[in-house]
């Protein structure tokens, strides 16, 4: 069985719990399967499988044993996208040095793709936004969009959470406002309706805010 169809397979035997929101089988199934993929030394299996599990263990509250996936799974495929996913976990559990260190690392290496840099652009910006720097979270977002319509990226990849979280804090609203009209441009010339009511979800989210300079 080649790699994509392994991972299918799993996908399918965990989609019932997932619709039942057992996590902890879930859990439990994914971990077995990576363990299988390991024993297999199908790497890149063991390493999307790892990642999927970091995933739910997080949303089951095991944040620890979440990292120990998400570091497994960028150990097994040492990919600045897989490290991108131990920092926004990192984020999330409240560890914003180490998850800051960790996307600047990714940030320097040469040769990136435009996806992966303005991802870590907008992660960097939600470590911002974390630490209370709201003008560092602006030009992070600024830098984030300037990447994303240099690269070409796909409205589908651009990056919704660095605004969310800025409007979450009531700051930098016509910077966001800024940010999502070129999300919507581009989700447009595409026909990408999702993406474009991702966007004006958002957009609605700054009426009646004040302009939300950031300080």
């Amino acid at each position: 069985m080649d790699e994509p169809d392994a991972i299918k397979a799993v996908l399918d035997e965990i989609r019932p719990f997932v619709s039942a929101q057992d996590f902890g089988a879930v859990c439990d199934r994914l971990e077995k399967a990576c363990a299988a993929a390991l024993h297999d030394r199908h790497f890149l299996d063991a390493a999307s499988l790892s990642a999927m599990l970091g995933s739910f263990l997080s949303v089951a509250g095991h944040e620890e044993a979440a990292l120990d996936a998400f570091v497994q799974a960028e150990s097994l495929e040492p990919i600045p996208r897989r490290s991108l996913a131990t920092a926004a976990h990192l984020v999330s559990a409240n560890r914003a040095a180490l998850a800051a260190e960790r996307v600047r690392q990714v940030l320097a290496q040469s040769e990136l793709d435009a996806a992966t840099r303005h991802e870590g652009l907008a992660l960097l910006g939600r470590i911002a936004v974390a630490e209370g720097y709201w003008g560092e979270a602006v030009l992070l977002l600024h830098e984030a969009r300037k990447e994303a319509v240099s690269g070409d990226l796909e409205a589908m990849l651009w990056d919704r959470a660095l605004a969310q979280a800025l409007l979450d804090h009531l700051v930098a609203r016509d910077d966001v406002r800024a940010y999502l009209a070129f999300l919507i441009k581009r989700a447009e010339s595409e026909a990408d309706d999702l993406s474009k009511a991702d966007a004006l979800e958002l957009l609605s989210r700054t009426e009646g805010l004040g302009s939300g300079g950031a300080g």
